[in-house]
């Protein structure tokens, strides 16, 4: 018998949370996938979602980070890449918010989304805006158990809780308010 080693190439692996911990809703949800980008094929594992436990359906909960400081009489919002924003997308902060319109990607370093003069009040470059429904600010209740790809119906499990979740490897960036939100779930901010 002849035996050979090959050194593992690539990532493989990527440790989001301690899966021996983690516990998911019984039963799965109709994830909606209209709300990601056209072209997306796969939802990553750890996109924040809300669950309707009654009608068995689930929501992406959208958070971007300002890549630079907004003042009052702004008008242009630079938001970090890597979002899944789309126009119609309705983000802010708890207390405001605005409707995406179109997003300006021309940048290599941050795109650009358009609001008028204080829609959102001055905020710091690292604050993170989330997803807004018509009562406010929408709270996700877990995290996508395993990337999910898109189809005509896309299923998925929600994820409630679990330890040790590091949040920099996570798809998108978690506020402290959805951190308080997730009362089950234990952040590592590495």
């Amino acid at each position: 018998m002849h035996y050979k080693e090959t050194a593992q190439a690539g990532n493989s692996y990527l440790h989001m949370w301690d899966v021996a911990s983690e516990k998911a809703f019984d039963g799965g949800f109709l994830l909606t996938t209209t709300s990601f980008p056209a072209g997306t094929e796969i939802v990553p594992k750890g996109t924040l979602l809300r669950g309707d436990l009654v009608n068995r359906t689930a929501v992406p909960v959208k958070t971007v980070v300002l890549a630079a400081a907004v003042l009052t009489t702004d008008t242009a919002v630079k938001i970090e890449k890597g979002h899944n924003l789309i126009a119609t997308d309705k983000i802010g902060t708890a207390t405001a918010s605005v409707t995406v319109g179109t997003i300006d990607t021309s940048s290599d370093d941050y795109d650009v989304i358009t609001i008028v003069a204080d829609a959102l009040g001055a905020l710091s470059e690292g604050d993170i805006l989330q997803s807004h429904d018509a009562s406010g600010v929408i709270v996700p209740n877990g995290l996508l158990h395993r990337d999910v790809e898109i189809d005509d119906e896309t299923h998925c499990s929600i994820v409630f809780r679990a330890d040790g979740i590091v949040s920099s490897r996570l798809p998108q960036p978690v506020s402290t308010a959805i951190e308080t939100a997730l009362k089950d779930c234990q952040f590592l901010n590495i």
